[in-house]
């Protein structure tokens, strides 16, 4: 099932999006056809080119205008929405014509807003798509908190908890083959209007990466 791993605007742009790249690797020395796309890099660089006052957000703010709601709408929201409707039209566009049947968003708690944008616009336009959430931000209790709207609309399907580098795999080829998803640890499903999750995954040793 050909996968896109995809980065939205969030506070930081000091560092290439590292846990995308793993995850990346992974899926593909797994024979999975994956592309990766950090729209968080993209957009503050186009901003910063026109020299937008919003492009002041990414690191130059502190973090909370990014993590709290009243913050991001009021302040930030309005002056990146733009660009995050071009990006996601993008994003659907290039879903299409590559024939992608999963896109999983890297989560931490500043991108939370601007993902959750495109999740929904990706959904109602692409409900077959299967999205998936996952990154150093995913908890129970952060998804409960944050995103119960979203997994009760369906618009998101699946959690990864903490390491996904064998969980998305397994993910995938059980999905692939038609196989219940529930006995993969390190998930978090919608069940019956709350969040099981599936178990702990042991940690990974690192020099398997």
């Amino acid at each position: 099932m050909k996968t896109a791993l995809v980065l939205m605007p969030m506070w930081s742009v000091d560092t290439a999006p590292l846990a995308l790249a793993y995850l990346a690797a992974s899926l593909r020395k797994s024979k999975i056809d994956t592309f990766v796309w950090d729209i968080n890099q993209e957009v503050w660089f186009e901003l910063e080119k026109s020299n937008s006052k919003a492009a002041e957000f990414w690191g130059e703010t502190p973090a909370i205008k990014w993590e709290f709601e009243d913050n991001y709408f009021k302040e930030i929201h309005p002056l990146i929405s733009e660009k995050l409707l071009s990006k996601t039209k993008q994003l659907i566009q290039k879903i299409i014509e590559n024939k992608v049947e999963i896109v999983g968003f890297t989560i931490y708690d500043t991108a939370m807003y601007p993902t959750l944008f495109t999740i929904h616009m990706l959904k109602k336009f692409l409900p077959q798509v299967k999205v998936v959430v996952g990154g150093p931000s995913i908890s129970h209790s952060f998804c409960h908190k944050h995103m119960m709207k979203e997994f009760g609309m369906g618009l998101i399907d699946v959690a990864v908890m903490k390491e996904g580098e064998i969980t998305f795999v397994d993910l995938i080829n059980h999905w692939s083959a038609n196989k219940s998803i529930e006995s993969i640890p390190g998930l978090l499903l919608y069940r019956g209007e709350s969040l099981v999750s599936t178990g702990p995954r042991e940690l990974m040793q690192m020099d398997s990466i």
